[in-house]
């Protein structure tokens, strides 16, 4: 890949969380991995993100 595209990629939801997985199902890898932990930490920040944005546009939007 590209190391401009490379780059981009890690600012991306699911770009963690989906190398998490692989290292889960392909390698046996448990949590106490790096790899496996920092995937489950970004989609947790990002549900974080999505969800109180949204309650914030809701909120606004209703007056």
């Amino acid at each position: 890949m590209h190391y401009m595209v490379r780059a981009v990629s890690f600012i991306l939801p699911l770009t963690l969380s989906t190398e998490s997985l692989r290292c889960i199902l392909a390698k046996g890898w448990d949590m106490n991995e790096p790899d496996v932990y920092l995937g489950f930490i970004a989609t947790f920040l990002w549900i974080s993100v999505f969800l109180t944005s949204s309650v914030l546009l809701i909120k606004f939007r209703k007056g």
